[in-house]
């Protein structure tokens, strides 16, 4: 199920599905431990005693919608159903600083008789990413008698305390138990007859539920609060909860409102404001980007665990190509006090020899991988070029959109030279391209036209920075270098029978090519969308305009495809047909549509692209990695970090080019 809405603030990131149900719980890192297992996810319940009918919001007889509220990060859900009379309405928000998550909860009443409602929450806690060797208990609040207590969850460092109020502070009743264990299923069932029975404690495989009587009045409505406070101890939950009980939910909700308006605010996107839908999603965008990064730094790609069904691994990792490109967009929008921490959290991680691993968790571990260390009774290194070269280009983009020199000068010798020298040494001779390595769809070896783009423009980046820093030698041998690699794309990676630039080239051990792959690749767009050839070259018109016919989605879904045949997410064939469409893909075609523009007409089939997309963004305006060719619903991953932030690329673009034109 595609993710609604996150709410996060760095350190706690919350994840909703459509029915305002949390999904994911990540802390202290933002796209690791999460704290909600796979598939499991946290129940909320209504209890009509009167009639003895329990109904849980995920069912089928509650009719959903979920918004954001305004340009801020507070999700708003509306639930309703006929049969019970009532509407469930949420208005969440995690406070932009501390690390508490906040539910203000209505409860509407249609009947014309007066009726008790309970709602119950459950809370299925997997502490480290597991159920084991957990605790849950009911801390009661000695002091104070008007205070109810609350539930606690801990088990190591890990900390995470529940609370709520109606007219009186600390939950009513509560059940702690087993939960995914032998034959229990979890507290939840316990609230199915209306009544917990209030265990204290329990340890193992646990959960918790919680529960609040409504006594309503006939067309009338009742509000109550729910917060979830997280930390590494006892005190600092207990302290967290208190700030709540000071400042009071209501106001630290609206007071993060405020926060996130006004940083989706603070800078000036020109020309967007012609659509007023385009407008929204670009803050929307901006908005979900900022989510998915950790404060330490890392750009996470997605986070959004259901994709664990399709290899038993997710998106929550920091894959520096994603990251690079995400910084560029967030860069362009002019919010570099969050790439700054990016390009801080790089230098940390890269190698000794000048490269990237395939992919990071956000603590600045090695995350997982299948590039194998040997292949064919040889070492080979297992990476991604590209990874490497976008992170020193958009480096240098940031360096030119701000100028801040103080900021590049201590990353020079210990980050920027040491990568500029591997992508310059890192060339196989007989060709004059990059090495094989693994190309961004991280599927074939070899020398691919968009690894040999991006090589180059972060090869051109390494120039500049280094004329910047003042080694000249160092600029001249790395503008050779790309000089070189650009005459030596036009020679090999040309195909002059299709009109397009190959996929990629497979080379002996000598560095001979001994194969070339034909297949239309939207990929081989990077050749214009890095600059490496004007937009106006006949060589890009040709291989763009190829890549536009060949994998167009022909039917009313639309959209541009990866490359011919491409079967990932796919269940089925269908004539005409290349793949399922990706917002990426189709934004870089419209990306290059922008650059070549002359007139003002020359732009509308960029900006009928950047509708497509916002078509098909959902009612929160998360946009996903790819879409079904059939349907046109949402697939993989959402939100996806990188199509937000091509997103927001294309539609800066579009405005620069439409006040120049």
């Amino acid at each position: 199920m595609p993710r609604a809405a996150n709410l996060g603030n760095g350190s706690l990131l919350v994840t909703l599905d459509d029915h305002g149900l949390m999904r994911d719980l990540y802390f202290p890192f933002v796209g690791m431990e999460d704290q909600t297992a796979y598939r499991h996810f946290h129940r909320v319940g209504i209890y009509d005693i009167e009639q003895h009918v329990m109904s849980w919001l995920h069912e089928a007889d509650w009719q959903n919608h979920i918004s954001y509220e305004g340009d801020s990060l507070i999700c708003l859900t509306e639930l309703k159903n006929e049969k019970l009379g009532l509407t469930v309405k949420f208005r969440d928000g995690v406070h932009m600083q501390e690390d508490i998550f906040i539910r203000e909860i209505d409860i509407i009443n249609h009947w014309d008789t007066e009726r008790t409602i309970k709602i119950f929450f459950n809370q299925d806690i997997s502490l480290y990413g597991d159920k084991f060797q957990e605790t849950a208990l009911f801390a009661p609040e000695i002091t104070n008698p008007r205070k109810n207590g609350a539930i606690i969850h801990y088990r190591k460092r890990r900390y995470f305390l529940f609370n709520g109020y109606t007219d009186r502070y600390g939950v009513e009743e509560f059940s702690i138990g087993k939960s995914s264990y032998q034959q229990f299923e979890g507290t939840w069932r316990d609230a199915e007859d209306g009544k917990l029975d209030m265990n204290a404690i329990e340890q193992g495989a646990v959960d918790s539920t919680v529960g609040f009587t409504h006594v309503m009045k006939a067309q009338s409505s009742s509000r109550q609060y729910y917060w979830m406070c997280a930390g590494k101890t006892h005190h600092e939950v207990e302290n967290l909860n208190t700030m709540v009980l000071m400042s009071t939910p209501s106001h630290l909700l609206n007071t993060t409102q405020q926060y996130w308006i006004n940083w989706s605010n603070q800078k000036e996107i020109g020309c967007v404001r012609i659509n007023e839908r385009i407008t929204t999603l670009m803050k929307r965008s901006l908005l979900l980007i900022r989510t998915q990064i950790d404060q330490g730094g890392a750009i996470m790609a997605a986070n959004d665990s259901d994709i664990v069904a399709f290899n038993k691994d997710t998106y929550t990792y920091m894959w520096p190509r994603d990251g690079a490109l995400v910084a560029h967009g967030l860069d362009s929008a002019g919010y570099l006090e969050v790439t700054r921490r990016f390009f801080r959290f790089c230098s940390e991680i890269i190698t000794e020899e000048g490269y990237f691993l395939h992919k990071y968790n956000p603590d600045g571990s090695v995350g997982s991988s299948w590039h194998p260390w040997y292949r064919d009774g040889k070492a080979i290194l297992p990476i991604q070029e590209d990874e490497t070269a976008l992170v020193i280009y958009a480096l240098n983009h940031h360096y030119e959109q701000f100028q801040d020199i103080e900021f590049i000068r201590p990353m020079y010798h210990d980050f920027i030279k040491p990568t500029s020298e591997f992508l310059e040494s890192f060339i196989s001779e007989s060709t004059g391209l990059p090495s094989p390595s693994y190309d961004l769809w991280e599927e074939h070896m070899g020398i691919h036209t968009w690894t040999t783009a991006s090589t180059i423009a972060g090869l051109r980046a390494a120039h500049r920075l280094a004329l910047l820093m003042g080694h000249d030698e160092k600029a001249d041998r790395y503008l050779k270098r790309v000089n070189s690699l650009t005459e030596a794309l036009k020679k090999h990676l040309w195909n002059e029978e299709k009109q397009c630039f190959y996929k990629f080239l497979k080379v002996d051990e000598k560095g001979e090519i001994i194969a070339r792959s034909d297949i239309v690749d939207a990929s081989t767009l990077g050749v214009s969308l890095f600059g490496v050839l004007p937009s106006d070259d006949p060589m890009i018109i040709k291989n763009n305009e190829t890549v536009k016919k060949h994998l167009w989605v022909q039917n009313e879904v639309g959209g541009i495809a990866r490359f011919e045949n491409d079967w990932y997410q796919r269940t089925e064939s269908a004539p005409g047909i290349p793949g399922n469409p990706w917002v990426i893909t189709t934004l870089w075609y419209a990306m290059w549509v922008t650059d070549k523009a002359k007139c003002h007409e020359d732009l509308q089939e960029a900006l009928d692209l950047i509708n497509w997309v916002a078509d098909k963004a959902t009612s929160t305006g998360v946009l996903p990695e790819q879409f079904d060719f059939r349907t046109g619903a949402p697939l993989s991953v959402s939100p996806l970090t990188w199509s937000h932030a091509t997103f927001v690329e294309a539609v800066l673009k579009y405005c620069h080019k439409l006040e120049d034109v």
